[in-house]
C-alpha cells in the first residue's frame, strides 16, 4: 500500500499541472453591447473554446468553426467572437443588446486537442442593470422597448410586479387582462409596431406607479425581456400652487476611500424637506450604517450626510425616506475591497477607479510611491506632471469621465511598475481630496523554461528604432549583451556568454532588442534584464529563465521522461525490497535471540525448583 502511494505521488509530481483562475466583474446598462474579456497566451485557431453561463453553453468554437447548435436559445444570434484575433489568444465574446436576464457568472474554457479537461479557465461576473427613469408625479412617461422584429402579427406583454400593464396579441391590445391601476392610462405606438417598437406611454403617473416594469416579446425566445425601473417623485407646492424646488430627497453616493481592509462610503442628501431618514443597506437588505448622520438646516430645507465603513465587496445602497410625502429614493454604489491587480510583464493593465459623480470639471490625480503618474485638471491631461517612466504609457477613459470613471490604463507594464497606486479626485478649489481609491499592482516577471543544450530567445522590444540607440542585457550583474552606436560590444561581455549570444539586426529598426542564447546551461538560469539606455520613459524588461537538467545514458543519448519514470519506479521497488529484507532479517535475529535466552532461563530455574530439591522426592 505504501509503495502504491509513493508511485502515485511520483506520477503526480512528474505530470501534474495547475491553472490559476482569473476573475472579473463587468457592469453595464440594459440594451448595451458588452464584451466579456478572455485571453490565453497562445494561438486558439486549433483549440476548443467553450463559454458557459449557469451550466449552459452559450458559445462553442471547435475544429475551426462556431457550433451554433450548442448555444442557449436566448443567446443565439446575439453572441459573437473575435475571429481574426484567435491566433493571438483572444477568446473574448460580445453579447449584443444585453438584458437583465443575461446577468450571471460566465466561464471561458479552452481545451487542447484531444483533452477532456480544460487547459485554461477565466471566470467573469456580468451585471446588467435595468434602465432607470425618474419622473415627477402627474406627468406622462414613455417606457422604451424594442425588438428586432415586426409586431403587426406578434405578441408582447408589459408587467409590473406581477400586474398586467399592457398586453398586445394578434394585432390588438387585450384590455380585459389589464390591471385596474392602469386602465385608461396606457397606450402604445401603433404606427411603429412594424419597426419592432413595443414602447408604451403611461399618462399622469402616480406614486404607486413606481417600480420595476418588464417588457416581454412572447414569440421570441432568442430575445430576453427588457426591464425598466420607474421612480415617480412627489412634488411639494406652496399655497399659490408653485413647485418648491429641492423638497424631495435625492441621495448621492460616493466612495471616499478604498483599500485592502475596507471602504468609507458617504451619502449626501441636500435640500430636502421635510427631513428624510437616511440609511445605508447592503445587497441583502441589511442596515450597515455604523454612525449617526450629520444634519444641518438652511431655512426649511435639510442637508444630511451619512458616512459608513464597509469591509466586504458588494453593492451598497443609500436610501432616503420621507414618510410624510410617501416618497423614497435611493442611490447605489459598488465596492471592490480586494484592490489587488496581478499581471505578467508587457501586458496592458487597467487600474479601476470610480466615483459616483461627473468628473469633467474635477481634478484627478494618480500617484505611485509619492510620484505623479497622471493628472487631469481643467478639462485636460497635464503630461508635464507625469513620472517620466509612465509618460506615453498611461491613458484614461476620456469619454467616461462624465459617468465618474477615473480609471487609467498602463500599456506594456513592467516589473518596475509594481507598487501601490492611489487615485484621488478634488472638487474645484479644494486642497483636500474628496475621494480616494488605493490599488496594489503586482507585475510578475515573464517565466521562460527550457531544456539544457537548447537555444532560447529572450524577448524584448521598445517603441523606437534601435539602429542608432543603445540597449543592454544583464543577468545577476553580469554583462550578457551590450549594443551601442550600431554595434554589439563583445569586449564587455562576460566569459559565460561569449560566442553564444546573438541579436536580430534586421529588426532593430522596429524596436526589437531580443537576443538568442545558444546551447543553454544550468548556470544560465536566473533573472535577465533588458534596458533601453537612451529611453527613460520606458522601464526595463525582466524575465526569469529556468534551464532544466537532462539526464543522459553512457552513449550520450537523452533519457526521456518515460524512461526516467520507469527507472525511478524500478529503483524505488529495489530500494523497498532491500529495506523489507533487512527488516525481516532483524526481526528473525531478534526472535532467535529471545528463544535462546528463554531456554537458558528454564535450566537455571530448574536447578532451584522446590520439587526437584526435595530430599523425600529423591528417595
Amino acid at each position: 500500500m505504501e509503495l502504491l502511494v509513493l508511485v502515485s505521488f511520483c506520477i503526480l509530481t512528474f505530470t501534474g499541472k495547475s491553472f490559476g483562475d482569473e476573475t472579473g466583474h463587468v457592469k453595464i446598462k440594459t440594451d448595451q453591447d458588452v464584451t466579456l474579456p478572455c485571453y490565453f497566451g497562445k494561438t486558439l485557431l486549433d483549440k476548443r473554446i467553450n463559454w458557459k453561463k449557469d451550466g449552459k453553453d452559450i458559445f462553442l468554437y471547435e475544429n475551426g468553426q462556431v457550433k451554433p447548435s450548442s448555444q442557449n436559445g436566448q443567446c443565439k444570434v446575439r453572441v459573437s467572437h473575435f475571429k481574426d484575433e484567435l491566433k493571438s489568444g483572444n477568446a473574448s465574446i460580445t453579447i449584443k443588446q444585453a438584458k437583465v436576464s443575461d446577468s450571471g457568472t460566465y466561464i471561458c474554457l479552452f481545451y487542447e486537442q484531444g483533452r477532456s479537461l480544460p487547459s485554461g479557465r477565466v471566470e467573469i461576473k456580468l451585471t446588467v442593470d435595468p434602465v432607470n427613469i425618474t419622473v415627477d408625479v402627474y406627468e406622462d412617461v414613455i417606457l422604451p422597448c424594442s425588438f428586432n422584429t415586426s409586431f403587426t402579427d406578434k405578441s408582447f406583454d408589459w408587467k409590473k410586479d406581477g400586474k398586467d400593464v399592457f398586453f398586445f396579441e394578434n394585432g390588438k391590445f387585450k384590455h380585459l387582462s389589464q390591471d385596474e391601476q392602469f386602465k385608461g392610462r396606457v397606450s402604445h405606438f401603433l404606427d411603429e409596431l412594424k419597426c419592432g417598437n413595443a414602447s408604451i406611454t403611461i399618462k399622469q403617473v402616480n406614486l404607486s406607479d413606481s417600480g420595476t416594469y418588464t417588457c416581454l416579446y412572447i414569440d421570441g425566445k432568442e430575445e430576453g425581456p427588457r426591464q425598466i425601473n420607474l421612480t415617480v417623485e412627489y412634488i411639494l407646492k406652496d399655497r399659490s400652487g408653485g413647485k418648491i424646488n429641492g423638497a424631495f430627497a435625492k441621495p448621492s453616493a460616493f466612495r471616499l476611500h478604498i483599500n485592502g481592509e475596507g471602504a468609507l462610503l458617504r451619502c449626501e442628501v441636500l435640500g430636502a424637506s421635510p427631513e428624510p431618514t437616511v440609511v445605508w443597506y447592503d445587497s441583502d437588505g441589511n442596515n450597515v450604517s455604523d454612525r449617526e448622520p450629520e444634519v444641518s438646516e438652511e431655512g426649511d430645507l435639510y442637508h444630511i450626510i451619512l458616512e459608513t465603513k464597509v469591509t466586504k465587496t458588494d453593492n451598497y445602497t443609500c436610501v432616503a425616506t420621507q414618510n410624510e410625502l410617501y416618497h423614497q429614493s435611493n442611490k447605489t454604489t459598488s465596492v471592490n475591497i480586494r484592490g489587488h491587480v496581478k499581471i505578467k510583464t508587457d501586458q496592458d493593465v487597467t487600474l479601476p477607479c470610480y466615483f459616483g459623480r461627473t468628473l469633467l470639471d474635477k481634478r484627478i490625480n494618480w500617484k505611485k510611491d509619492g510620484k505623479d503618474i497622471f493628472l487631469y485638471e481643467n478639462g485636460q491631461v497635464k503630461p508635464s506632471s507625469q513620472n517620466r517612466q509612465c509618460k506615453v504609457r498611461v491613458s484614461h477613459f476620456k469619454d467616461e469621465l462624465k459617468s465618474g470613471n477615473a480609471s487609467i490604463t498602463i500599456k506594456q507594464a513592467k516589473v518596475s511598475d509594481s507598487g501601490t497606486y492611489i487615485c484621488l479626485f478634488y472638487e474645484r478649489g479644494r486642497i483636500l481630496p474628496s475621494g480616494r481609491v488605493e490599488i496594489k499592482l503586482t507585475v510578475d516577471k515573464t517565466p521562460i523554461i527550457i531544456k539544457e543544450d537548447e537555444s532560447v530567445i529572450l524577448p524584448c522590444s521598445f517603441n523606437t528604432s534601435l539602429t542608432d540607440n543603445r540597449f543592454d542585457w544583464k543577468k545577476d550583474g553580469k554583462e550578457v549583451f551590450l549594443f551601442e552606436n550600431g554595434k554589439f560590444k563583445p569586449s564587455s561581455q562576460d566569459e559565460q556568454f561569449k560566442g553564444r549570444v546573438s541579436h536580430f539586426p534586421d529588426e532593430l529598426k522596429c524596436g526589437n532588442a531580443s537576443i538568442t542564447i545558444k546551447q543553454v546551461k544550468m548556470s544560465d538560469s536566473g533573472t535577465y534584464t533588458c534596458l533601453y539606455l537612451d529611453g527613460k520613459e520606458e522601464g526595463p524588461r525582466q524575465m526569469n529563465l529556468t534551464v532544466e537538467h537532462i539526464l543522459k545514458d553512457r552513449s550520450g543519448g537523452k533519457i526521456n521522461g518515460n524512461g526516467l519514470l520507469i527507472g525511478g519506479l524500478i529503483g524505488g521497488i529495489i530500494v523497498i525490497g532491500v529495506l523489507t529484507a533487512a527488516v525481516a532479517f532483524l526481526l528473525y535475529k531478534r526472535r532467535r535471540n529471545r528463544n535462546s535466552s528463554g531456554k537458558q532461563d528454564d535450566k537455571t530455574n530448574g536447578a532451584n525448583h522446590p520439587l526437584t530439591n526435595d530430599p523425600m522426592r529423591m528417595n
